[in-house]
């Protein structure tokens, strides 16, 4: 489908900057770009004061030792 659309500056550079290094032409990169943003918009629900989020059951799981680890590298 052809329109136009207003992008500020900074969207349209790194927009076409994508274009340029992959090949692609701007229309496809901004439909990619769209596509991905759209499919963030995750509905995310609160318990006791903290966002809960919906993981896929084949998520992998992260163990608690390895997230401590994480916690305590960036108090350094």
């Amino acid at each position: 489908m052809r329109t136009t659309i207003s992008l500020d500056g900074d969207i349209y550079q790194a927009a076409k900057a994508l274009a340029d290094a992959s090949g692609e032409n701007l229309g496809a990169i901004v439909s990619a770009l769209a596509r991905k943003g759209l499919k963030l918009q995750e509905v995310f629900a609160e318990k006791n004061g903290l966002p809960v989020f919906q993981v896929p059951a084949d998520a992998p799981v992260i163990p608690g030792d390895r997230a401590a680890k994480r916690l305590a590298e960036g108090e350094r």
